[in-house]
Parts: C-alpha cells; structure tokens; sequence
C-alpha cells in the first residue's frame, strides 16, 4: 500500500466509525477515543505532525468559519440549560422556527420531548432540518459555505421549505407545545435575524453568547457542553482527512471528470454530499466537502458548490439521531433526499 493511500485510509475510516457511534449512548467518549486513534494513526503513517494539533485549523483556512459554527452551537447549549422556551404554534411552523433558529440538531432533540410517538419525533426533525436551510445559521453547510457564496441561503431556502413540508409534522404528534420563556425565544430569534445580515453573523452570536450566558446565570451548572464536544470531535476528524489528502485526491477527480458530466454533474454532487454526510456526519462532512471544492480550482461543474451543499445538508442523519427516530425516519429522509437531488437537476438545466 503506497504512502497515499495509507495516509487517507488512516485519516478517513476515521470518519466512518465515527459516524457509525453517533447513535450510542455512550458516544461522546466513543468519539474521543476515535479521534484520538485517528490522530495517532495519521502520526504513524506520516500524515500528521504532532503540532497539526494546533495548526492546521489556521492551515486549513476554515479557522473563522469553525469558531463560528462553535460559538453557534455554544449559544445553543446555554439557551437550553434556561429550561423550555415558548413553542406555541402549529407544529410544522414551530419546528421550522427553531431550525432556522436554533440549529437542526438542537431543535430535532428539543422537539423530540414533545413527541407522541418515534414516527412523530421523526417528523418533528426533518421539519426542523428543512427549517435549517432557511436560517443564516442553521446548517452547519450553511455557516461554512455561506461566506464563499452569499447566495447559497436564497437557493436552498426554497428546498427547506419543500422539505419541511414534505415532513408533515401534524398536531397529534405533539403531547404538548407547552409555553415557556417567551424573552429567551424572542431573543434567540432576534440573534438569527441579526445574523443574516453580512459581515454580523460573528458580532450577532458573539453577542447573543454573552446575552445567553447572563440569562441563564443561575443555572449555568447545567449547561449540556456534550454535543459541543462532539461538534469539535468531527471538526477535528475532518481537517485530519484534510490534512491526509482526502479532498485533493477527490478534487482532482472532480477536475478530470466535471466537463465530461455536463448538467448532471451539479446532481450528481448531490448524491455524493448525500451518501458521505449519512456515513459519517452532517458537520465532518461539510468541512471535508469545502476542502474539496477550495481544491478544486478547475472546475468545469456548473453549480458544483450549491449541488454539494444541498447533499451535504439534507444527508446528514444527525437530527433523526438527535430524536431517537432513525428507525422511523429513514424512508422519510431517503424520499427528502431525492426531491433534493431533483431540485437541484432541475435548477441546474
């Protein structure tokens, strides 16, 4: 096996088995003992230095991208540890609210309490997921990609919307839409307003971080930093990949083929983005994705970057694990997939 291929093996598989644990109880410290083992390995085989530790997010060039993405998913772990909010409203409305607003992740989990059924909980996410392509921050593909290409949020917000409605979250999949504080969901509305707006989206979290953190000053012992770990644990594991020559390998790919598929070549990325982000995760696979297209300087795939972006969105299975209903969801997610795949065939004829 050449130095190459040990290297990207070494640094990929990595990635798989990751999101192979998502779904365990135990994950998080699965997570860690994955990523410490790809770190060694990329070590073992030449692919990494130890001080990849600390450069290669500034190498990679996604450094302000990440933070963001972190102090996203931070404000909404502080934001949960303040008790429920205000979820008043019809269901599918109230579930694309809080995707847009608070990330589809976080909204899949919260609204899965409030679930009747798994069926249920599996509707609620993907309504919550479909939610996510219209807030500036809801996706992890739209907080990474959203600065090479400020139009990215206006062409997948139609998607989010069909696939929100595809969903069909229905009232008796609700035991109770229970009202909370109204002040803490206004105000994390207000901070995904304000960062759609260019050049605040840093200002607007930075902003509502501190904000967060004043409100729920009583109860910060129970702020849940789990799936924050988990964010930096995939993170961490797709600059490995990066750095492993994953992304080169597949631009260069991309770069011999792309003319020869014409208009498919936009769908086609769709599958791609949708089959890798379901094998291992929505937010690892988003960073390796904008690694390949960084790479890819040559390029003959006419919207190559928004075909990419809708499959690493709507692949992702990390709502349906963040409500317990993959079982349930999964040909619900399948069908959402293809409509995506075929919007964005459609868009690029």
């Amino acid at each position: 096996m050449t130095p190459i291929v040990m290297a990207i093996v070494a640094t990929v598989l990595p990635l798989v088995l990751f999101g192979l644990v998502s779904g365990w109880r135990r994950r998080i410290p699965a997570a860690l003992l994955i990523g410490a083992g790809a770190f060694l390995a990329g070590v073992g085989v030449e692919a990494l230095a130890w001080s990849d530790l600390w450069a290669l997010p500034a190498a990679s060039g996604l450094g302000p991208d990440l933070l963001l993405l972190l102090m996203w998913v931070a404000l909404g772990a502080v934001l949960r540890a303040g008790g429920p909010m205000a979820l008043v409203g019809p269901p599918l409305l109230v579930a694309m609210a809080m995707g847009a607003c608070l990330g589809e992740i976080p909204a899949a989990a919260l609204l899965s309490a409030s679930a009747r059924s798994r069926s249920g909980a599996a509707r609620l996410a993907l309504a919550a997921a479909g939610g996510g392509l219209i807030g500036r921050l809801g996706d992890p593909v739209l907080v990474l990609f959203g600065h090479r290409d400020p139009d990215l949020l206006l062409f997948l917000a139609p998607l989010g919307l069909l696939l929100a409605i595809m969903a069909a979250p229905r009232r008796e999949d609700v035991k109770d839409l229970v009202p909370g504080s109204y002040l803490r969901s206004l105000f994390v509305l207000l901070v995904a307003v304000a960062a759609c707006v260019p050049g605040a989206d840093y200002w607007a979290v930075g902003v509502g971080l501190v904000g967060g953190l004043i409100m729920v000053r009583s109860r910060l012992g129970s702020v849940d930093l789990g799936y924050l770990c988990w964010m930096v644990v995939a993170i961490a594991l797709a600059l490995m990949a990066i750095a492993g020559g994953t992304p080169e390998m597949a631009a260069t790919g991309l770069e011999y083929i792309g003319e020869q598929l014409g208009t498919w070549g936009a769908p086609g990325l769709t599958v791609v983005g949708a089959v890798f982000a379901a094998l291992t995760d929505g937010t690892a696979a988003a960073v390796c994705g904008l690694g390949v297209l960084d790479r890819a300087m040559s390029l003959q795939i006419q919207g190559a970057s928004f075909g990419l972006a809708a499959g690493l969105a709507v692949g992702g299975l990390g709502p349906l694990m963040a409500a317990g209903a993959l079982r349930a969801g999964w040909r619900r997610w399948a069908l959402q997939v293809l409509v995506a795949v075929v919007y964005v065939a459609v868009w690029a004829t």
